[in-house]
């Protein structure tokens, strides 16, 4: 009767003690047992290491839970987030995940916000406050009046006219014609364009976005 009893407790504490021991055996194989993907990605930033490793991470995909690639992307995400390096989001794309983390890895937000074939949002003193917006036929027709409404609208239009081409106007005010310039390099299917970008984060994203766009 002992022994059934020993070989009972054997069968339920071995999975219990394997799983306690995971993250020891994990560490031991190289791979990375932690108590998130957000901690994961903090860890790998503060030892400067590449996004990359976030496909080290290792879970037990047991339960109603993410499986281990979801918690895998959303390392490299937060870790993107966190650096503001889109380089890093070039692991998960071309999924929709990718892109949404090309946004997350901005250094700062767009002047004008493009919704394509549609509108353009743009904010009187800082982004996300005030919002006006104008669309896609309104600034065909000219009824919008500021100046800074103008200059979103005509990066609307280049959006989505194929005879509207031009970021010249915008030479002396950076923030526009870098808008302007990776809205037409996206247009044309044309990475050489993204060249004249000045901000390097923006530049980046730029050619990142014609790299993989369909």
């Amino acid at each position: 009767m002992r022994y059934i009893l020993l070989i009972f407790v054997g069968i339920v504490l071995t999975p219990l003690f394997l799983y306690a021991s995971y993250g020891s055996i994990l560490w031991i194989l190289g791979y990375e047992f932690s108590e998130g993907p957000d901690v994961l990605a903090e860890k790998l930033i503060n030892e400067k290491r590449p996004a990359k490793d976030c496909f080290l991470y290792r879970t037990l995909d047991l339960g109603p839970r993410p499986t281990t690639y979801e918690l895998q992307m959303e390392c490299v995400y937060e870790y993107a987030s966190l650096t503001l390096d889109p380089l890093a989001c070039e692991l998960l794309l071309p999924s929709d995940y990718g892109w949404s983390c090309l946004g997350a890895a901005k250094e700062e937000g767009d002047i004008c916000s493009i919704n394509y074939g549609k509108y353009v949002e743009w904010w009187i003193e800082s982004v996300y406050e005030n919002p006006q917006k104008a669309t896609l036929q309104e600034c065909k027709q000219g009824l919008v009046s500021s100046e800074k409404g103008k200059k979103c609208c005509h990066i609307l239009l280049l959006t989505n006219e194929e005879d509207v081409n031009d970021c010249s106007r915008f030479k002396s005010d950076y923030q526009f014609n870098d808008l302007c310039l990776s809205q037409l390099a996206a247009k044309l299917k044309d990475q050489e364009v993204c060249d004249s970008i000045v901000n390097e984060n923006a530049r980046i994203i730029c050619e990142i976005r014609v790299k993989y766009k369909k």
